[in-house]
């Protein structure tokens, strides 16, 4: 079993990511980002911010790696 949540919020994929929430908020606004609604919160499943980072060339975060791994842990 994995340590690591499905879903995470706006801030926590931010921290993850190295931007601002803002830039979070505006990958999910322009749909380049999935993510789901929750009341006035969104949720971003794990999969899709790897998958969104990947595609944009931008860099996948350590943390989304296993240890003694270059792979994705999904």
């Amino acid at each position: 079993m994995s340590k690591f949540p499905k879903t995470l919020s706006v801030s926590k994929a931010a921290a993850l990511c190295g931007v601002g929430r803002t830039a979070v908020g505006y990958w999910i606004r322009s749909k380049k980002l999935y993510a789901r609604r929750l009341g006035w919160k969104y949720t971003i499943p794990v999969e899709d911010l790897l998958f969104f980072l990947q595609n944009s060339n931008q860099r996948v975060p350590s943390e989304l790696y296993h240890e003694n791994s270059s792979r994705p842990i999904f």
